[in-house]
């Protein structure tokens, strides 16, 4: 699965679902290829990454999946090998979330 900040907004769309905590990236070549790991106004940083041409891949999103009406939450991660859910949410929480997750995957 290949992330976009499309993806990470989705996420964002969705703040009854979702909160988004760190996104780990990869820059570009061009200043070391390292990975850096963005935490705070993430869409934002993401923007300006991607307007100063230092964006080369996003490697992972995690955060917080929740319950709208704030019954359950649980950690979340999105990488390439897809949507990745906390040991411990229990599969109610899951089935509520999946329509969700399939949502902003889909957006990638």
């Amino acid at each position: 699965m290949k992330l976009s900040i499309r993806t990470a907004e989705g996420l964002d769309e969705r703040r009854a679902w979702f909160t988004l905590t760190r996104a780990t990236v990869r820059v570009s070549r061009e200043i070391g290829a390292y990975q850096l790991e963005l935490e705070g106004p993430i869409i934002e940083s993401l923007h300006a990454m991607v307007e100063q041409q230092t964006l080369d891949t996003i490697i992972s999103l995690q955060g917080v999946l929740h319950d709208p009406d704030g019954k359950w939450s649980f950690a979340f991660r999105l990488d390439e090998d897809g949507p990745h859910v906390a040991a411990n949410a229990d599969d109610a929480a899951i089935a509520a979330v999946t329509p969700q997750l399939r949502d902003v995957v889909a957006l990638g």
